[in-house]
């Protein structure tokens, strides 16, 4: 599977050097596990979450130096398929921003696969349930706590 995962994220990283960052964005987003192999076993999940957040911190290096203000977070779910690494901006579409994340709740606990996939305290992890599903979601953390 190892060799899956350098692929899935050097495919998401290929997608994110084909953005224009200068650009707008109306919740822009790249799956890191398109086939869904996560899900195949449970151990996968933590790889899935790990290059989940490797995706991000490439998008977040590479619009460090957007001049405009910019939302970048991921989302870990329970699906493998449906983890992804999003940006948004102000767009012409309408769609608010910034995003509040409507009923999500951060600083909560999270599963050891997530915590593993995270070093330091440089991203806050937040929740959202959507029906049945529990959404994970992965955002950096602002300097002083901030979010």
């Amino acid at each position: 599977m190892a060799s899956y995962w350098a692929r899935s994220e050097a495919r998401a990283c290929r997608s994110i050097d084909g953005l224009d960052l200068s650009s707008w964005f109306d919740c822009w987003h790249t799956h890191v596990d398109w086939q869904g192999r996560g899900d195949a076993k449970p151990e996968n999940q933590a790889d899935a979450a790990a290059t989940t957040v490797r995706v991000l911190r490439y998008l977040e290096q590479r619009a460090q130096n957007r001049r405009e203000p910019i939302q970048l977070w991921a989302t870990i779910c329970e699906g493998t398929m449906d983890n992804a690494v999003y940006a948004h901006s102000l767009n012409p579409n309408g769609t608010p921003y910034p995003n509040d994340f409507a009923g999500a709740q951060w600083d909560v606990q999270v599963p050891d696969r997530i915590l593993a996939a995270l070093s330091g305290d440089a991203h806050q992890v937040g929740t959202v349930s959507y029906g049945d599903a529990v959404v994970h979601l992965v955002r950096k953390r602002l300097p002083g706590g901030g979010i």
